[in-house]
């Protein structure tokens, strides 16, 4: 019954934030809008035993540490270094969509792991929940009596600009009441565990100028190199630029000589960069490496988006095009961290990127065969023509190791055999989905549930449309068949 009427109490505080019963009014406080920053910025400086915290979504970006976002989770080191317990758990946002088959992980987003990674090496007790479900809650316990509960997730649009409606109430019946419900939340302790993922900070105004050029005039040796010296060292020391070494990674010294591949990289390209680009500082030696300074790509005062390092260690840097690689900067920037939903028409890209429509077209159809990119174009039955439909959505998707897509791959040959593996990739092809393991399986099944020759059908009744066109695509193809099926 106590339970029950918090719950009442609760929830007349988050609908009507601005008032309160008398006999409540000094221990439930209404925090609406900014008063939560406010409350639980006091709160945790007051705090003396304790804090538990479960948040679905903190958005912490340690290059923004005056951001309230930033100074709420600062507050909770700063309460940890004077001795207060703190324990922090977080959701793990997945994707269910297709994640269904041979035991594979879900596919999950990286919201909070920024947060994560800078509590965890701050010395907070801070976990994930478990892949399989949400944890949607906001809810912050304080020294076993304060609970502060409500809409409020830490982004900076819910502490500055949302209309939010969160509660702060002193019971510590119902603090225990919620503690007992926290532990019952389920860990992913491998995940918890894991070394952070680390990124790059990378300036939007150089992807607006520098690489849209090199993009726009197929410059692919000038990316290639600079982008090499970006995911690989620091800007202000002297990188001993090594042509050998350099030459490997980019795939050129198995074809040029070793005086062409200096030449080329040397006076061509480092000398490119330098004076018409601007980027670093070289300087030849005459027979030896050359010395090379990187000037800053990482100015968090101005605009910046993250790029993974695991972009480098993945082998994705040299693997895609260079209209590849530019989409998948774009979706970085556009999509952020969490690897949101977004949506822009061709037009407007094109003027913003600064590249033709061919390199978006290119470079986004070509993260969406290797499974990167999750696109949903715009439909063309819509009545507006197929020019005037409305813009695709784009939802980038976690980079991956070749070799352990292999090892998933080789799952599925021992399944179904190699034969029938390679057979619904061929069709999957069709769909640029041959990377993708979960739709591979469903051609698979589909052969087996309507036969090859039907299966054959719908496949050729899409394979020419163009790559823009939403009708090419493994659902359209289910379509077709459930059609047939049905007699329509």
């Amino acid at each position: 019954m106590k339970r029950l009427l918090l719950n009442i109490i609760i929830l007349f505080s988050l609908l009507s934030p601005l008032s309160t019963t008398n006999a409540f009014s000094e221990e439930i406080t209404p925090l609406s809008n900014q008063e939560y920053f406010t409350a639980v910025h006091r709160s945790f400086a007051e705090a003396k035993d304790s804090i538990y915290v479960v948040m679905y979504y903190i958005n912490f970006k340690k290059y923004q540490p005056k951001s309230t976002v930033s100074i709420l989770v600062n507050d909770l080191v700063k309460a940890k270094e004077r001795g207060v317990d703190v324990k922090v758990v977080l959701d793990q946002t997945i994707v269910f969509k297709g994640n269904r088959l041979l035991g594979r992980d879900y596919e999950k987003t990286e919201k909070n792991r920024r947060a994560f990674d800078y509590l965890k090496a701050n010395g907070i007790d801070v976990s994930f929940d478990k892949l399989e479900i949400y944890t949607h809650g906001k809810c912050i316990l304080i020294d076993g009596e304060i609970v502060i509960i409500g809409s409020h997730n830490w982004t900076k649009n819910a502490l500055t600009r949302s209309n939010e409606y969160s509660v702060l109430f002193k019971s510590k019946d119902v603090a225990s009441d919620f503690l007992d419900d926290f532990k019952k939340i389920q860990i992913d302790h491998e995940a918890s565990a894991k070394v952070s993922q680390k990124y790059i900070i990378f300036n939007t105004d150089i992807m607006l100028t520098v690489l849209s050029d090199f993009v726009s005039h197929s410059n692919d040796y000038c990316w290639n190199v600079y982008m090499y010296l970006v995911g690989h060292y620091n800007p202000g020391k002297e990188i001993d630029f090594d042509y050998k070494k350099v030459a490997d990674y980019i795939g050129i010294s198995d074809r040029m000589s070793k005086n062409k591949y200096r030449e080329m990289l040397g006076y061509q390209t480092l000398r490119n960069l330098q004076n018409k680009y601007g980027l670093l500082k070289y300087t030849p030696v005459r027979g030896k490496n050359a010395k090379v300074i990187l000037k800053p790509f990482n100015n968090t005062k101005k605009r910046y988006f993250e790029i993974p390092e695991k972009f480098w260690g993945t082998g994705w840097d040299m693997r895609l095009s260079l209209s590849g690689r530019y989409c998948y900067f774009i979706n970085l920037i556009e999509g952020g961290p969490e690897h949101k939903m977004w949506m822009i028409s061709k037009k407007v890209l094109v003027e913003k990127y600064k590249v033709g429509k061919e390199v978006i077209s290119n470079g986004m159809a070509e993260l969406r065969h290797w499974n990167l990119l999750e696109i949903e174009y715009g439909n063309i039955d819509s009545g507006k023509g197929y020019n005037n439909r409305l813009p695709n959505r784009y939802r980038l998707k976690n980079l991956y190791s070749i070799e352990n897509f292999s090892k998933e791959l080789g799952k599925l040959y021992d399944k179904y055999g190699k034969n029938k593996v390679k057979e619904a990739q061929e069709y999957a092809r069709l769909v640029f989905c041959e990377n993708n393991l979960v739709d591979i399986e469903d051609i698979i099944n589909m052969v087996d549930e309507y036969g090859i020759d039907k299966v054959k059908y719908a496949f050729d009744k899409i394979k020419n449309r163009s790559k823009d066109n939403p009708k090419r695509s493994i659902a359209y193809v289910k379509g077709i068949l459930q059609s047939m099926e049905h007699g329509t």
